[in-house]
């Protein structure tokens, strides 16, 4: 669902750059397409030893990122 709307945002943008419809079908497509990588990142987390050290690093880099936020709050 998201990348037609991306597409259709893109076409409209060509065709009338003064409209807010490019907006509008860009806003509309980027929750499908930020949930699509999310549930992909989750099923890769799910999947076994597929690349173990690259999610590894990348939960490190996780914790370091909510350590982060929760110090400075």
């Amino acid at each position: 669902v998201g990348v037609p709307l991306h597409l259709a945002a893109v076409a409209a943008l060509l065709l009338a750059p003064q409209t807010a419809w490019a907006g509008i079908l860009n806003f509309g497509g980027a929750l499908p397409m930020a949930l699509m990588y999310m549930a992909l990142l989750l099923l890769w987390d799910e999947a076994e030893g597929v690349m173990p050290s690259l999610r590894e690093r990348l939960r490190a880099v996780g914790r370091m990122a909510l350590t982060n936020y929760l110090l400075q709050s």
